[in-house]
């Protein structure tokens, strides 16, 4: 995910060699993906999976998440906070999915957490759950984040270190924290 609009860069100037334009191509490829069928023959090693670039127009609810939460990348981390300047934990979780899919969640962790009855256990987790975690060690809720797959989760981290959105992933860490995912999509 995180490399797809690089690789769409790529193929678009690789396909795109002749008049047409890159930025062209790369809207051919987000709305008709017959450009990429037609063209992956004459260049086979541009992707071991062609799929990885299509997206439909409309895109999928996990693609809007998705997409709406990597804005805010590096947005700085304050307690309380519900954005779109700054964020905690659950205040960037409910301003993304509020934003993408409209839909309200309720404003801290441990409320999220219980949004649904389907709890997930990590190897059921999919692109877009919500994944909490108990990172006080006090038997409850005390941190939320979004997966993205590949083992990683986006999230307002509150570390000393990083204070801010960011990517992480599940490290012993925040594997021995989780707890469940839920499915919202």
């Amino acid at each position: 995910m995180k490399y797809l609009l690089i690789s769409l860069i790529l193929c678009a100037t690789i396909i795109g060699a002749d008049e047409t334009q890159p930025v062209d191509i790369i809207n051919d490829i987000i709305v008709n993906q017959s450009v990429i069928t037609e063209k992956v023959d004459d260049f086979p090693n541009i992707t071991d999976n062609i799929n990885d670039l299509i997206v439909t127009k409309e895109g999928d609810k996990t693609d809007k998440i998705l997409n709406e939460a990597f804005k805010y990348l590096g947005t700085k981390y304050v307690y309380g906070a519900s954005g779109p300047n700054a964020f905690d934990c659950s205040g960037f979780v409910r301003y993304v999915i509020s934003k993408s899919i409209n839909i309200t969640l309720p404003r801290i962790s441990t409320d999220i957490a219980n949004f649904n009855d389907n709890k997930l256990d990590y190897s059921e987790l999919q692109r877009g759950d919500l994944v909490f975690f108990d990172t006080l060690n006090k038997g409850k809720i005390s941190h939320v984040g979004i997966y993205i797959g590949d083992n990683e989760f986006i999230h307002a981290a509150s570390g000393s270190k990083t204070r801010k959105v960011t990517i992480s992933s599940f490290s012993t860490y925040y594997k021995n924290k989780f707890r469940w995912g839920i499915r919202i999509v």
